[in-house]
């Protein structure tokens, strides 16, 4: 198995235990605090401003960051051209970044279409490279 497969393999992995474990202190997050007012009644207030499960949300987002990332690197990793290049790729927001150098300018276009070709992208920046004389 490649190094890239495990690393795709752990991702996943985490995401499913980070997913089972949150849905079992779920239970409790809505936990309140009591307030005492001037007339001495107890009144519930949330501990906090932000909706329930927004930390969950970001980290939901940057898990499926990161699967992209890595189904990328591989996809780009099988094509033969594209292995040696110097591609180096992120995700933010579901937006792969392409950065570093290619030969030709049909290297560039082929990664693209690669990272455009994995479920879940929303866009493809394009900041790779043509080495000189490409």
């Amino acid at each position: 198995m490649g190094p890239l497969l495990r690393l795709l393999w752990c991702v996943v992995f985490i995401a499913l235990l980070v997913s089972a474990c949150s849905d079992n202190s779920g239970k409790g997050s809505g936990e309140r605090i009591g307030q005492q007012t001037g007339d001495g009644v107890d009144v519930d207030k949330e501990k906090s401003d932000q909706p329930p499960h927004t930390g969950r949300r970001r980290l939901d987002a940057r898990i499926q960051d990161v699967v992209i990332s890595a189904k990328v690197k591989a996809r780009l990793q099988k094509e033969r051209v594209l292995k040696t290049s110097g591609i180096e790729v992120s995700t933010r927001n579901r937006v792969v970044v392409l950065t570093g150098t290619v030969e030709k300018p049909e290297d560039a276009r082929r990664a693209i279409q690669i990272a455009q070709s994995v479920n879940d992208v929303e866009s493809v920046d394009n900041r790779l490279a043509v080495r000189s004389g490409g």
